[in-house]
């Protein structure tokens, strides 16, 4: 069974704040590099469209499922991001967005399907400025047959 390797890097992303109990990220462009057995591609922007967070209680947050989708003439990519919770943690003295996994689907010209998941790592966010750092996440896609 073919494997790729698949790397998704997430810019710096700003949380606007909508109300007391509700935020909304900016939209955020990522970069997708899929090793493939004949070479990388490069897919960008994945655009996560904008997402809002939802206040659960005292220093935790929920941020909504969404999609992060590349569209290209090259492939077509669509990352599935399921609910990301977020609480304050003391060692840290922040809000940290915990580690999830999101489904991913990637479709090559040739009509290749390739499936797997992709995981992104703790964020932590500058309660600051409220920008959530730069994250890499890393996975596995296999061919489907």
């Amino acid at each position: 069974m073919a494997t790729a390797k698949i790397s998704v890097y997430c810019p710096p992303m700003k949380i606007n704040k909508v109300s007391r109990r509700l935020r909304r990220t900016d939209a955020e462009p990522m970069e997708a590099i899929v090793l493939l057995l004949d070479g990388a591609v490069v897919l960008k922007p994945v655009l996560i469209p904008e997402t809002f967070v939802d206040k659960l209680g005292l220093l935790h947050w929920m941020v909504r499922a969404c999609k992060g989708v590349y569209e290209g003439a090259d492939a077509s990519l669509i990352v599935n991001l399921p609910k990301e919770p977020v609480w304050f943690e003391w060692g840290e003295m922040t809000l940290v967005a915990q580690p999830i996994e999101a489904e991913t689907t990637l479709v090559l010209p040739d009509l290749e399907t390739w499936t797997g998941k992709v995981r992104f790592p703790k964020c932590r966010l500058n309660i600051w400025t409220m920008t959530a750092e730069e994250v890499t996440a890393e996975g596995k896609l296999t061919l489907k047959e």
